[in-house]
């Protein structure tokens, strides 16, 4: 009973930090914000301190983001809490300097400011630092200690290796973006976080409004093979993916591009139900890291299909000899 009740006492264990959310402009005068717009900057907010904390804890660690509504003078504001649980219920074997904490998660992205003298850069000021640059004037020097130097001519920015994960991960860039769809909404025209001891603010001419004004500081890798997949799920429409897998590359949605098959197969002229199986050149398009490792960001292409094959069972020659 003692042991059940010191496990309680570790899983109820929680971190939190906090910081003030401000949406500022001329607009917000009467301390109102539309919800179309505020809505998907909060999510993108959740979403981002969600998928980093999975990036770096995996499994180990819980996080959510909370709200609290305020207003000041002209601007519209909230307070963030950031809670951060450590799961051990399975896991009772964790130790806290396993787990990086809530605190220097949100530092990373820029929710709050940096604690140490010895500061790097954050996620929302990497982005502002990169926004219309071209990938190929960009100059990235991996150090002994860990962190990443990113430099653009005479301009240098030192970040970890955690915050260039948090960038080179498509989920977590894309919601970092739309944090601040707010201000090119034209909802507002700055939002600025300020947790009592450092504040950052910013605004339409510092952050990117798409994905695509970002460069990518990942390497584009393609290669093709022979694979035989298993047929999950067919397309039958020809607007959506296949869900294939084999023992190779495992469960995947690709699109076929072999257009002579698939106009066969969407006419009824081949046949290719559930289970049975794909013969074909599948080309896998992926980026790697400053560390050679391949990211998340895989797809995946048939360019041509050979032939379908069918699941016969193997019957044992010898079976019927007495």
């Amino acid at each position: 009973m003692e042991g059940k009740k010191d496990m309680k006492e570790k899983i109820g264990k929680s971190k939190e930090v906090k910081t003030i959310i401000k949406y500022d402009g001329s607009k917000l005068k009467d301390h109102t914000i539309d919800i179309k717009h505020l809505a998907p900057s909060l999510l993108a907010i959740s979403e981002l301190i969600i998928l980093s904390n999975e990036i770096v804890n995996g499994n180990k660690a819980q996080a959510k983001a909370l709200i609290r509504a305020g207003i000041e003078q002209n601007c519209f504001q909230l307070e963030l809490s950031v809670i951060q649980n450590v799961i051990q219920i399975f896991q009772p074997n964790i130790l806290e300097k396993d787990i990086l904490t809530i605190k220097e998660i949100c530092e990373m992205i820029g929710v709050i400011g940096y604690s140490s003298i010895d500061s790097n850069c954050s996620l929302f000021e990497l982005i502002t630092f990169l926004k219309g640059k071209v990938a190929e004037k960009i100059n990235i020097v991996k150090l002994e200690t860990g962190k990443i130097i990113i430099r653009i001519g005479k301009e240098t920015k030192i970040i970890n290796k955690y915050t260039y994960n948090f960038y080179c991960n498509k989920d977590c860039l894309k919601e970092a973006v739309n944090v601040f769809s707010p201000i090119h909404n034209k909802a507002c025209e700055s939002i600025e976080f300020n947790d009592k001891k450092t504040s950052k603010k910013f605004t339409k001419k510092k952050t990117p409004k798409n994905i695509e004004d970002l460069p990518k500081l990942t390497e584009e890798k393609t290669s093709i093979t022979r694979e035989t997949l298993r047929i999950k799920k067919p397309d039958y429409e020809g607007n959506s993916q296949w869900e294939l897998s084999n023992d190779t590359v495992g469960k995947i949605k690709a699109s076929i591009t072999d257009k002579t098959w698939l106009k066969r197969f969407q006419k009824n002229s081949e046949n290719a139900p559930p289970t049975s199986y794909l013969d074909v050149d599948l080309k896998t398009t992926y980026l790697k890291d400053i560390n050679d490792k391949k990211t998340n960001d895989v797809t995946y292409e048939i360019t041509k299909v050979y032939k379908v094959t069918f699941l016969k069972p193997e019957i044992d020659p010898n079976l019927f000899d007495n």
